[in-house]
């Protein structure tokens, strides 16, 4: 089984930052998250040191325009679909559509 305990000075969640935080994982996905004193690291797991730094348990695009070759300003139901699992796929975790001044047409 593959394992990873990430351990850095600040976890920041969207329920609020921890000091000396922890993030596991396993087989790629994340399995915990918190601070030290409530989310030991799992036994045998990889450990990643990440002090002084922030850990961001997922990745927040704030700046797409598209992939796969669709766009985000086909107004499509499938683009915006396609476009979306593409970076779910990626470990994006939030996005923002980002579009252009153009003609309506």
């Amino acid at each position: 089984m593959n394992e990873l305990s990430i351990i850095g000075e600040t976890v920041v969640t969207p329920w609020g930052a921890y000091a000396d935080g922890v993030v596991n994982i396993r087989n790629g996905k994340i399995v915990g998250v918190g601070p030290a004193r409530e989310e030991r690291p799992l036994r045998g797991a990889e450990i990643l040191r990440c002090d002084g730094q922030f850990i961001l348990p997922g990745f927040v695009d704030i700046h797409v325009h598209g992939a796969l070759g669709y766009d985000a300003m086909a107004n499509s139901y499938e683009a915006l679909d396609k476009i979306s699992r593409f970076y779910a796929s990626h470990g994006t975790t939030s996005l923002l559509m980002t579009t252009i001044s153009s003609p309506i047409d």
